[in-house]
């Protein structure tokens, strides 16, 4: 598995508290890149034609392969489309997604939360509602999900219903993630310009990500 997180530099002062306690410095899979707003339609679309380049993505100045059959993953997928097309791209307009897998309709329990997801299939997740890290968890539950399926038809839903109380959100004070700087972002945008008030569409989104499992049949 390899995971990539993005966070516009538009939003680099902002920091989600009014529904989520956000954490957007603490990524746990890697490094964080700096991007401009403007430069999302274009680094989605090098994503989306061919993931298994995921670290070159935001390196615009870089040739790009041929498009590879894709399957995208997803906990609630509706909202991230809804999002990703207020940036300016559209997921419906990529011939090459071949297949969608959304792990909260996967569960079988209409609207589960991702923690709950992550705490039936035995995973500890730590620093959720990083954006990184809620993909990164978000693969790792697929695959112990299509695994205990295999073994047990019907067992993850049944697990799922058994757990009731919302579990308890963990955070850790992880050094700041390493952060490079894409697209046609410079080192030091990060600390000009960001707007002081978050516009009220894109609250609770002020980062992006993506993580990818390459398979033989991709």
């Amino acid at each position: 598995m390899e995971h990539v997180h993005f966070r516009p530099v538009e939003y680099s002062n902002l920091v989600n508290r009014r529904f989520v306690k956000g954490c957007p410095n603490s990524f746990g899979f890697g490094q964080s890149t700096w991007i401009r707003l403007a430069d999302a339609p274009q680094l989605l679309a090098r994503i989306f034609s061919d993931p298994s380049k995921l670290s070159q993505a935001a390196a615009f100045d870089t040739s790009w392969p041929e498009k590879r059959n894709v399957v995208l993953v997803g906990h609630g997928l509706a909202n991230d489309e809804s999002y990703i097309r207020q940036l300016g791209f559209n997921m419906h307009d990529v011939s090459n997604i071949i297949g969608y897998a959304d792990t909260q309709r996967l569960a079988g329990v209409n609207m589960i939360a991702l923690a709950k997801v992550l705490t039936g299939m035995g995973i500890h997740a730590v620093n959720l509602h990083n954006a990184g890290n809620d993909v990164a968890y978000t693969l790792q539950a697929l695959m112990r999900m299509v695994i205990a399926e295999i073994g047990r038809p019907g067992s993850v839903e049944m697990l799922l219903r058994q757990i009731k109380a919302k579990p308890p959100e963990v955070y850790t004070n992880l050094p700041r993630a390493e952060y490079l700087w894409g697209g046609s972002c410079s080192p030091g945008d990060e600390r000009r310009g960001a707007p002081s008030r978050q516009p009220r569409a894109q609250r609770n989104k002020t980062e992006m990500s993506i993580a990818k499992q390459d398979s033989p049949a991709a």
